[in-house]
């Protein structure tokens, strides 16, 4: 449908688009030919009192341990 030139077999009619700075070109590949390798671990995501960190292996560790404070406590 895009008529797009992909690099392997796409199957399930499925591509992932890479840029490579050096070329200054973009390129198609079937996903097969990829590898994630960073999932950008110890990222951290805090929302209210709910915590989650990312792990090298792209899983999240949440938890619920952050300290809730009432509003007048606001300088600790």
């Amino acid at each position: 449908m895009t008529d797009v030139e992909v690099i392997g077999e796409a199957r399930d009619d499925y591509a992932l688009n890479v840029f490579m700075e050096d070329l200054d070109a973009d390129f198609w590949f079937a996903p097969d030919l990829l590898e994630l390798i960073d999932h950008a671990a110890v990222t951290e995501i805090i929302i209210g009192n709910r915590k989650a960190v990312s792990r090298a292996d792209g899983s999240w560790e949440e938890s619920d341990s952050l300290p809730t404070k009432k509003w007048w406590q606001f300088w600790r």
